[in-house]
C-alpha cells in the first residue's frame, strides 16, 4: 500500500523578532521632544526590487515547502544610503526609509554588524504604529549578523542611533530584506491571517490548560523555532533535550524536513522560549517570550527525519529550561502527549490516549521524500491537534520521556476531532546513518554509557543574574553603568544597556554573590543653576529637599551633611573649573531599590549600602536598582550620557 501524506511542514514564513528579553523603546525620530529635528524621508524612500511572484508561486508548486516569505537582495550601508542627523547633545541618527510594493510584511538582515556601547538599532513602521526594538550589541550574533522583522505592510524605517561617545565606530550593512507575500496574523481576531499569533485552529488547546498538568513541568523543553534559509523564512517547534553527561549542553532535537531542501543560515536560527498563554482562557494579547539567536548542526538525517542542533549560547536559568528525558527502546506509548506551536502561534498542548503503534511500511511524503518501513510511531490523537509549524515536536510518553518527534500526517483541519500524527522514532536515530553527523548516540551519549533510558533535566544551566538600574525619580534607565558581580573573589563585569538592563551568563556557583555598580562621566551632567538654588534654599530652611534621595544627591562632596561647601563644588563644575566635585568622587551613586531608610530625613546613618550581597543567586535576578546622580535634585540627567 502507497501511504502519501504531508508533512507538518515548516513554512517558509514571515516572523516577528525580539530581543533575548522582550524591552521596549522609541526611536528618537518618534520622540515628542525631537521630532522637529528630523526631514520628512517621503522623498528619499528607497523603492525595492518587484518580487517575481509568478516565480515564486511556480517554485512553491515544485518544492519541498510552502514558502511564506522570499528575500530580495540589497545593498544598504550608512555610507551609501539614508540620512544621517545631528542632534544637539552630539548624538547622531541615521534612517532608512524602504517599500517594497504589495509585501504583507517585511524582515531586514543585517551582516558585518558592529554596535558601540549605547547605539541602538530599531525597524518600524513609517506612523509609528508597530516598533521593533530596541536592538544592541546583545542582540548580535557571534558572525556579526542581525535579523529584524516582521513588521506588518509594505514600508518600514530602520533607525540607528549613534551616542557621540562612540561616532563613527558603527557599522553594518543590510543585504536582504524578506517580502511577505501571503497575509500574516497580528491577533486571533484578525481573520485571513495563516501564521503567527492567533493563527492556529479554535480548537487547539493552550499548553496552561488542565489537559497538560501530568507533563506541566516539561513546558520549558518546548520553543518555537524561527527557521532562516537562503530561500525565506518560516517556524517549526523544537525541544530541549538531556544527554548523559547532564551538564546543560543546550541541545535542540528537531525535524530534519525543517529545512530539508533549502540552504539553511543555522546562525540566524530563533529559538523563542515560554510563548504561551497563562491560563486556559482565549488569548486576547499576545504575550512575551524569551529568544536565543544562533545555533550550530550536530547530525541529522532525512531518513530518520530528525535533526540535533547545538544553541550557540547557552539557556538562562530565568527562560525556566527543561531539557526532555527520552527512552530509545520504548514501545509506542498507550498515553501520550505533544507541547508545539501549530502555524507559529502561541504553545498548545495534545494527547493520545489510544495505543500507538509502529507503522510498518514506507511514507511517500509530499516533496518527493520516502521515509523507510518501521521508522514512525503511528499516533491518533483524542484531544487536540496539530498543524504546519508543530513540525519537530516531541512525543512523550506518561512518563515525560521522549520516544519521537513529528514528522507529519493527517491532520483535521477543520474541528481537532480526530488527527492521524507520524512520529520519527528516538531509537532509529540512535544510530541512525552510522555516522557522527547522522546519529544521536555521539551527543545524548557522551560518557558512553549505552544508556536506553535518562530521565529529564530541569533548570541545569549555570544560573543568571539580571537587573535594571533607572533613576531615583522618574525611573528613567541609566546606561553605561559597570556592574561588577563578585563570586568568592572572583569578578565578572558588564555594562549596563541603555534601557538600563545588565545580565550575567553561565554564572558558577558561589557562596556569596556581590553586585556593585560604579559610573563616573560628566559631573555637571543633570546640574544648573536650579539644582544649587533648591540646595540654598534647603540650606536656609526655606524650602526643604523632599526624600532621602534627593538628600544624598544634593551631598555632592559625600560629607555625610549639607553645606555650602556642596554648592561651591557644584558651581565649579558647572563653569568647568572642576570636572568632578572633589578628589576620587564619582558622579553617581547606587543604592537597592528595595533599601528602607531608618530616618528618611537622614539618610546618612546608617550608611545605605554600597553593594547587593546574598548566598542564593535567585536573590539576584530582576535586581532594581536605583541611581543618584550627584548635584541633580530635580532629575534633569541624562542616563546614558
Amino acid at each position: 500500500m502507497r501511504i502519501t501524506t504531508l508533512l507538518a511542514l515548516l513554512l517558509l514564513s514571515a516572523i516577528g523578532l525580539r530581543a533575548q528579553i522582550p524591552t521596549g523603546g522609541t526611536p528618537p525620530s518618534l520622540t515628542s521632544e525631537k521630532q522637529n529635528l528630523f526631514p520628512d524621508l517621503q522623498d528619499q524612500r528607497r523603492s525595492l526590487p518587484d518580487l517575481d511572484l509568478q516565480k515564486v508561486l511556480d517554485e512553491d508548486a515544485q518544492g519541498p515547502g510552502i514558502r511564506f516569505a522570499a528575500p530580495l537582495a540589497v545593498d544598504f550601508r550608512p555610507d551609501n544610503a539614508g540620512t544621517w542627523t545631528d542632534l544637539p547633545n552630539g548624538d547622531r541618527v541615521w534612517r532608512l526609509y524602504v517599500r517594497s510594493r504589495a509585501a504583507k510584511a517585511l524582515i531586514a538582515f543585517y551582516r558585518d554588524l558592529s554596535l558601540p556601547a549605547g547605539a541602538e538599532l530599531y525597524m518600524y513602521a513609517p506612523d509609528g504604529q508597530q516598533v521593533l526594538g530596541p536592538y544592541t550589541a546583545a542582540d548580535i550574533t557571534a558572525e556579526g549578523r542581525l535579523m529584524t522583522g516582521l513588521l506588518y505592510g509594505d514600508e518600514a524605517v530602520i533607525e540607528y542611533l549613534e551616542p557621540a561617545a562612540v561616532r563613527g565606530q558603527g557599522y553594518f550593512r543590510i543585504d536582504r530584506i524578506d517580502h511577505a507575500y501571503k497575509p500574516v496574523a497580528r491577533s486571533e481576531q484578525t481573520a485571513g491571517r495563516d501564521f503567527g499569533f492567533g493563527a492556529s485552529l479554535d480548537c487547539h488547546i493552550g499548553a496552561d490548560c488542565e489537559l497538560a498538568d501530568p507533563v506541566a513541568d516539561l513546558k520549558g523543553s518546548s520553543c518555537r523555532i524561527i527557521v532562516v534559509v537562503e530561500e525565506g523564512s518560516g517556524y517549526c517547534t523544537g525541544n530541549l533535550i538531556n544527554n548523559t553527561a547532564e551538564d546543560g549542553t543546550p541541545y535542540i532535537y528537531t525535524g530534519f524536513h525543517c529545512m530539508d531542501g533549502y540552504t539553511p543560515i543555522f546562525g540566524l536560527w530563533r529559538f523563542d522560549f515560554q510563548y504561551r498563554v497563562a491560563g486556559c482562557a482565549p488569548a486576547v494579547n499576545e504575550p512575551l517570550y524569551y529568544s536565543l539567536t544562533g545555533s550550530t548542526f550536530r547530525a541529522g538525517r532525512r531518513e530518520n527525519d530528525f535533526l540535533l542542533l547545538e544553541l550557540d549560547q547557552e539557556v538562562p536559568s530565568n527562560f525556566s529550561p527543561h531539557y526532555l528525558g527520552w527512552n530509545r527502546q520504548a514501545p509506542p506509548p498507550d498515553t501520550s502527549y505533544m507541547f508545539h506551536h501549530p502555524r507559529g502561534d502561541v504553545q498548545k498542548i495534545s494527547r493520545s490516549t489510544i495505543q500507538g503503534s509502529i507503522f510498518g511500511g514506507p511514507i511517500f511524503w509530499n516533496n518527493d521524500v520516502t521515509t523507510p518501513r518501521d521508522h514512525h510511531y503511528d499516533v491518533d490523537f483524542t484531544e487536540g491537534n496539530y498543524e504546519v509549524g508543530s513540525s519537530g515536536a516531541a512525543l512523550l510518553n506518561k512518563k515525560g520521556q521522549m520516544v519521537g518527534h513529528l514528522n507529519g500526517g493527517n491532520p483535521d483541519l477543520e474541528g481537532c476531532e480526530f488527527s492521524q500524527a507520524w512520529f520519527g522514532r528516538l531509537g532509529l536515530a540512535w544510530t541512525g546513518g552510522g555516522t557522527p553527523d547522522t546519529r544521536l548516540m555521539d551527543w545524548l551519549d557522551p560518557l558512553g554509557t549505552d544508556a536506553m533510558e535518562l530521565g529529564g533535566l530541569a533548570d541545569s544551566q549555570p544560573q543568571v543574574v539580571t537587573g535594571t538600574i533607572l533613576t531615583y525619580f522618574e525611573k528613567t534607565p541609566v546606561g553605561g553603568v559597570e556592574v561588577t558581580l563578585d563570586l568568592d573573589g572572583n569578578s565578572l563585569k558588564v555594562t549596563s544597556a541603555a534601557d538600563g538592563t545588565f545580565i550575567f551568563n553561565n554564572v558558577g556557583a558561589a557562596n556569596t554573590y556581590t553586585l556593585s555598580f560604579s559610573k563616573n562621566t560628566t559631573a555637571s551632567n543633570g546640574v544648573s543653576g536650579a539644582d544649587i538654588i533648591a540646595i540654598q534654599r534647603h540650606i536656609l530652611s526655606l524650602t526643604d529637599l523632599t526624600g532621602p534621595y534627593r538628600l544624598l544627591a544634593a551631598d555632592v562632596n559625600l560629607s555625610g551633611s549639607i553645606s555650602a561647601l556642596d554648592i561651591i563644588a557644584m558651581r565649579r563644575v558647572i563653569l568647568a573649573i572642576e570636572t568632578e566635585f572633589g578628589p576620587g568622587i564619582r558622579s553617581w551613586t547606587f543604592l537597592p531599590d528595595d533599601f528602607s531608610f531608618s530616618d528618611p530625613e537622614d539618610p546618612w546613618n546608617p550608611a545605605p549600602p554600597v553593594s547587593i550581597s546574598s548566598g542564593n543567586i535567585a536573590d539576584l535576578q530582576d535586581v532594581q536598582v536605583l541611581a543618584i546622580k550627584l548635584g541633580d535634585v530635580n532629575d534633569s540627567v541624562d542616563g546614558n550620557k
